[in-house]
């Protein structure tokens, strides 16, 4: 059972997590107070655990697996490339790199021949077996191949990036808690999560979220009107009402049913939850009882 601590609480007791009163300015766009009273006493706590201290007593056993997921537009992206900034610097140098589940989408070509491009960012939209492949060579401390997915062009580019050996690999995305799809669960022998070594799930309201989707979406057809490559060049000319109308029927038919019946039910194998506020701090934390008292 998981206890839940309100902001002010988790303030209250992180001199005792962060004693060394570690510091650090703004940091990706997100405000310095947020880095100071949830990030880096998170990655202190977080590389205070048992199986990461077995972890760095041992070259052998690298790396050490971060899991960030939550809905669509709830800030995944951000949240993993501040804690890789904390964590590659002083203090603690480690070898981090971030790598999105999104790299491992199907093609938009495939998933129109399967008729399933509406289902973008559902399981079956995912090369599940390709990830878990991803993941096996990592935890054997290798380099690894990997495709790169573009959001401007909104498909599987044919770049690809190589991902060296790493301490610390922060997976993030939509699908890393879930259940594996249908289409591959009775062959599939492992999953995802079984590869996380400490997993971190993003809330907040879906409202709020679907406020967060809806700028994000404005501004990428804001953006599409000066590139013909960009998905969203064919929103370009839509009035800001019309685009507005239009992701919100995005939301409403495609992004609202995934967090629903996919997403948000992946929230239980989570040790970590951390609840968003609309200007993205973080307000609630919920972990085991230990995690907060050791």
């Amino acid at each position: 059972m998981l206890s839940k601590i309100n902001r002010e609480d988790w303030v209250k007791i992180s001199p005792k997590i962060n004693p060394t009163k570690l510091e650090s300015e703004d940091i990706l766009g997100v405000p310095a107070f947020e880095i100071n009273e949830i990030f880096i006493p998170l990655c202190k706590r977080i590389l205070s655990g048992p199986v990461l201290e077995e972890n760095f007593g041992n070259e052998n056993k690298y790396p050490y697996i971060i899991g960030v997921t939550g809905s669509v537009a709830v800030g995944k992206t951000t949240f993993a490339r501040v804690l890789k900034e904390i964590l590659r610097n002083p203090p603690y140098n480690f070898v981090t790199e971030v790598v999105s589940t999104d790299n491992f989408l199907f093609s938009n070509e495939t998933l129109n021949k399967n008729q399933a491009l509406h289902r973008k960012g559902f399981p079956e939209s995912f090369n599940y077996p390709a990830i878990i492949n991803f993941l096996q060579i990592a935890k054997n401390y290798a380099s690894v191949e990997i495709p790169i997915y573009s959001h401007h062009t909104y498909d599987i580019t044919d770049q690809t990036q190589t991902i060296p050996p790493t301490q610390i690999l922060i997976i993030e995305g939509i699908n890393i808690l879930q259940h594996p799809p249908h289409i591959v669960s009775d062959s599939q022998q492992e999953i995802i999560r079984d590869y996380l070594d400490f997993s971190i799930y993003l809330d907040a309201e879906e409202e709020t979220i679907k406020q967060w989707y809806t700028s994000r979406f404005l501004k990428y057809c804001e953006k599409a009107s000066s590139s013909d490559e960009s998905f969203f060049t064919q929103f370009k000319n839509l009035t800001q009402n019309q685009a507005t109308a239009l992701a919100a029927n995005i939301w409403e038919t495609i992004n609202s049913p995934n967090l629903h019946n996919h997403i948000g039910p992946s929230i239980e194998f989570a040790n970590l939850i951390l609840s968003k506020e609309k200007d993205h701090s973080i307000n609630y934390l919920q972990a085991l009882p230990e995690w907060f008292s050791r």
